[in-house]
């Protein structure tokens, strides 16, 4: 199943026509990405993309009703940001417990006595690794659960959605969402690198757009696998 799944997901941007369209609509939003209107844009498309995969279906949305895209756009940056202030508060947390272990590196941190490399070279005892390990899982956990998050909120396009732990977390636990997180990581892994690799080309860059919404969709599919819903609300793919 994960196999047709990643099929449907890699042929899912090219199953409209006019496809090419919008690849270019998105390409070019992918390139002024740095200002702030076009990230929201293309936040709001991904919204619709992960939706859509969350439904079961494999046609894509198209570039429209631009005021709805804005909108999901600015709450899925907010919903993004506030994990990730989450995860900055846990690594913080992470240094001061390592700072109290070592206090020369809390020192070598106010200091330009001991480079980076003498730090980086330091032995560190089993509390010291074990306070790291931990900081590097929660890091990850966070990240793992605010894709559920994220897609949760597609299917609810309710802002309170995405942090409606309960819910969420117990779809992060699924097998069925694991696998579409797998996928995730390696389609980002595979196209993501080619199209960095010929970013110096145009192609490279519309190419990155093109691994964005085959990602964004198997994050979706992975959802909607793991809630088996059919709550008609999942239905809308913002076409």
């Amino acid at each position: 199943m994960s196999w047709l799944m990643l099929g449907d997901a890699i042929a899912f941007p090219k199953a409209r026509e006019g496809w090419l369209r919008t690849i270019a609509v998105g390409g070019l939003l992918f390139v002024t990405s740095v200002f702030v209107l076009p990230l929201l844009f293309l936040l709001g498309y991904s919204v619709r993309v992960i939706r859509t995969g969350v439904a079961g279906e494999t046609t894509p949305p198209t570039f429209e009703k631009w005021g709805d895209l804005l909108v999901s756009g600015l709450k899925l940056f907010t919903i993004q940001l506030i994990y990730a202030i989450v995860a900055l508060f846990s690594l913080t947390f992470s240094a001061l417990c390592l700072a109290l272990l070592r206090p020369e590196l809390a020192q070598a941190a106010q200091t330009d006595a001991q480079t980076p490399e003498a730090v980086s070279n330091m032995q560190f005892s089993a509390p010291e690794l074990t306070v790291v390990l931990v900081a590097y899982l929660l890091l990850f956990l966070i990240a793992y659960v605010s894709l559920a998050a994220t897609a949760r909120f597609a299917e609810e396009d309710r802002f309170k959605a995405a942090f409606e732990f309960r819910t969420v977390v117990r779809t992060a636990l699924t097998s069925e969402f694991f696998v579409g997180f797998v996928l995730f990581l390696a389609v980002g892994l595979v196209l993501g690198t080619v199209g960095i690799m010929l970013s110096w080309m145009i192609v490279g860059l519309f190419l990155i757009f093109y691994t964005y919404v085959v990602a964004s969709y198997l994050i979706g599919r992975g959802y909607g696998n793991a809630n088996k819903t059919d709550n008609p609300q999942t239905a809308r793919s913002g076409t």
